[in-house]
């Protein structure tokens, strides 16, 4: 389909959240498939999925404990787990997530 095409049927179907979905997922490339290769990325896993929801539906970020004391015990949880996997026993730090 054409930019214009798919411009049309988004118009077109954006009248209730359902249509739009809907209409956004049948001209979207299906990177969750096995066989997508990116040269930037590739598919999701599930869990990866699962946590992009719940940060959404949290609508949050971790800069403070105060305004997220879960994601920022979670973010501790993670960096002892791979200092455990480096075969440190005590480990201290913080994530640095961001763009490219």
């Amino acid at each position: 389909a054409s930019p214009k095409d798919i411009r049309n049927s988004l118009l077109k179907n954006s009248k209730d959240v359902k249509s739009a979905l809907e209409e956004l997922c049948k001209y979207s490339v299906r990177t969750s498939s096995p066989l997508f290769l990116n040269q930037l990325y590739s598919g999701a896993d599930p869990i990866s999925i699962a946590g992009e929801f719940a940060l959404a539906v949290t609508n949050t970020n971790a800069h403070t404990f105060e305004v997220s004391p879960a994601f920022s015990v979670i973010e501790q949880m993670v960096i002892e787990n791979i200092g455990k996997k480096f075969g440190f026993d005590l480990v201290e730090g913080l994530t640095t997530p961001g763009g490219s």
